[in-house]
C-alpha cells in the first residue's frame, strides 16, 4: 500500500486499520527527516513530483512538508 504525500494529518485511522487487515504490524516511514533545497532541485529533474532522495538527510527533525512533530 502506498500513501501520497499530503502529510501526517492526511493519514486516516481507516487507512491504519486497511493497514493492520492486510497483515502489516508496522510501518517503515522513509523520508520523514528534513531534504535539503539542493536534493530537491537535482531529483525535479528525474520527475516533478520528486522531493529528494529520503537518505540525503539535511537535519534530523521532521520535514515541513508532511507536518510537524506534535502532528507526527
Amino acid at each position: 500500500m502506498f500513501h501520497a504525500l499530503g502529510g501526517f494529518n492526511s493519514i486516516t485511522l481507516n487507512d491504519l486499520k486497511s493497514m493492520k487487515t492486510a497483515g502489516f504490524n508496522s510501518l517503515w516511514l522513509m523520508g520523514i527527516w528534513d531534504v535539503g533545497p539542493k536534493v530537491r532541485t537535482i531529483s525535479k529533474r528525474y520527475g516533478s513530483d520528486f522531493q529528494g532522495s529520503p537518505f540525503a538527510i539535511r537535519d534530523y527533525r521532521i520535514s515541513e512538508d508532511l507536518g510537524t512533530e506534535k502532528e507526527f
